[in-house]
């Protein structure tokens, strides 16, 4: 069902074109809108054309004669005249959002230049070599990681992909250690991420991790101290408050030696293209991306890492001559897929339905599934809510209790919704839970000590990311709210938000818990293998799962596959 904007939209777009196949027109636009909204890029024209029983060759021509439609082969630029833009492929044809196309070629031709432009002959000397073979004797990189370091120090363009435990975060600390070596010099560089919770979490595991004593360089202990060198990618570019400009652009450009994204299954196309827009690729040495292509892609338009992961790994020898395999590196090896949780999540990724089910009853201490009704949940979730705050009265009682060490206790549990909106979704059950921990702890008050809430817009003013959780505290008779960043407001001052005792799994990206509980309602329709798998990776000891096993079994079964361009345009761009 379009919404209000869309079917305004629709005729305003009919009112133009004057057409005596309106009614048809109206049906295809719409058809091509409601891929949009469901994170495609494009659509194929075969598959409208099956959805509205007509032939491909007369939805063409009448988008023709409606003057809506330019009909091209030729992608030797980024700009196009009408809103909808046809791509001739021989074998198929992709019809394009102009704006749409208009990224992915961005990133293709960005990509590809990168990858074609290589590198001069790289100081990879023996003091480099022994000190990896020296890591690798101790296990840490193993050999797969050892390739991607390799790898990623040769090319200006790489990608490491894994899934939770596999050493992406140690993988790209020995990368940055090594291209130290190389260059002899202080790099310019930049660790970004699409949220801030994921930008906060990868500097913590960095300076968290014991390889960096072990590496031992200055130049690295100051990148990874030093706050300014990890940030969002809205504030790499320099977003400017309520307005959709940026600071760096095509005009005024990065000006970077090493750029690395991580949690880049985040990254939407119109973000990323204007992230490639505006770096100086004349200047940039090394552009290198970190995901796990099996999680969910945004929530905008666009499944930019795992097409770049498929196009690049399929066909890179018939792209790129002489490149062979080595823009994409695979990390599978993981220290928790041993754990009940890998085991778990291994089941989801290769649709195993039967594993999973095995999986309850094989490792009940760690995965639990329970019967998905409201009285269950709440139940559980106030359990949960009751330990939280036992937690902070022990932190209260000695005098320990500070923003960090409530978010550790945050941290323990968490509930995970697929959606806001149904019995299920975040706002009912947050709206309980909330009524439910004000009769608990005997408050009348909307705002009592210890209550979670989480940021649902970027607020650069306030230096508040979507995404960051805030906690309730009591300081000399006022109320704030406390961020880990060392930000503080009253209520009132607060950019949007929600109660966070339960979030979306969209939301949950780029963090990690104890213990996860998972809401699968059998009356939702939007469940994906994608979204059960990311939502199993955020736990780090327990996962409950509320649902049952014909919910599972078909979740796992519905793997979501956007329709993007990128592979073909890759094909296609100089």
């Amino acid at each position: 069902m379009l919404n209000s904007d869309y079917v305004e939209f629709i005729s305003y777009l009919l009112r133009l074109t004057n057409n005596n196949n309106n009614d048809l027109i109206g049906l295809i636009i719409q058809t091509i809108l409601e891929d949009i909204d469901d994170g495609n890029t494009c659509s194929n024209i075969n598959s409208i054309a099956a959805k509205l029983n007509v032939s491909a060759t007369k939805i063409l021509t009448i988008l023709q004669k409606s003057n809506l439609l330019e009909y091209t082969k030729n992608i030797s630029t980024t700009k196009f005249n009408k809103l909808f833009i046809a791509l001739d492929l021989d074998d198929s044809c992709l019809i394009y959002v102009n704006r749409y196309l208009s990224f992915e070629l961005i990133i293709a031709k960005t990509i590809k230049g990168l990858i074609n432009n290589k590198l001069h002959a790289i100081n990879y000397n023996r003091a480099i070599h022994d000190k990896l073979i020296q890591l690798n004797k101790q296990g840490n990189p193993n050999n797969e990681q050892l390739e991607a370091i390799k790898n990623s120090i040769n090319n200006k363009f790489s990608i490491i992909t894994g899934g939770p435990g596999t050493g992406k975060t140690s993988t790209v600390m020995i990368v940055l250690w090594a291209l130290y070596q190389v260059y002899q010099c202080k790099l310019n560089v930049k660790i970004c991420a699409p949220t801030g919770k994921a930008s906060k979490k990868v500097q913590e595991s960095m300076q968290n991790n014991k390889l960096k004593d072990e590496l031992n360089n200055e130049f690295l202990h100051e990148l990874i101290n030093d706050n300014a060198n990890f940030k969002t990618i809205h504030r790499l570019l320099g977003a400017q408050f309520n307005t959709n400009l940026y600071q760096y652009n095509s005009s005024n450009r990065l000006e970077l030696d090493v750029l690395i994204i991580d949690e880049s299954s985040m990254l939407g196309v119109a973000l990323f293209s204007r992230l490639l827009n505006s770096l100086d690729l004349n200047k940039i040495r090394h552009l290198i991306l970190l995901g796990d292509k099996n999680q969910l892609s945004s929530v905008e338009e666009g499944s930019v890492f795992s097409s770049l992961v498929d196009a690049l790994s399929i066909n890179v020898k018939d792209l790129f001559d002489n490149i062979g395999n080595q823009t994409i590196n695979y990390l599978h090896i993981s220290n928790r897929n041993s754990s009940s949780i890998g085991k778990l999540a291994n089941h989801v990724l290769n649709d195993n339905a039967n594993g999973v089910i095995r999986s309850f009853n094989q490792d009940a201490q760690d995965i639990k599934l329970i019967e998905c009704n409201l009285n269950n949940i709440l139940e559980y979730a106030t359990i949960k809510i009751k330990q939280y705050y036992n937690e902070l009265d022990k932190l209260i009682s000695t005098k320990q209790l500070n923003i960090q060490a409530a978010l550790k206790c945050y941290n323990e549990h968490v509930l995970l919704c697929s959606n806001n909106i149904t019995q299920f979704g975040t706002i009912n059950l947050n709206k309980l839970l909330d009524q439910t921990t004000q009769l608990m702890l005997q408050s009348n008050s909307t705002w009592y000590y210890g209550k979670p809430i989480i940021i649902t817009e970027n607020n650069q003013a306030l230096d508040l990311q979507n995404g960051d959780i805030g906690i309730c505290f009591e300081d000399h008779g006022s109320i704030q709210i406390y961020f880990e960043n060392g930000v503080k407001l009253l209520p009132v001052n607060l950019p949007k938000y929600n109660v966070a005792y339960a979030i979306t799994i969209h939301k949950s990206q780029g963090s990690e818990y104890e213990h996860v509980s998972i809401i699968l309602p059998s009356i939702s329709t939007i469940i994906s293998r994608e979204l059960i798998y990311t939502a199993i990776t955020r736990a780090k000891q327990k996962v409950t799962i509320f649902s049952d096993y014909s919910t599972l079994q078909n979740a796992i079964h519905n793997k979501t596959n956007r329709q993007s361009g990128i592979k073909q345009l890759l094909e296609l761009v100089e």
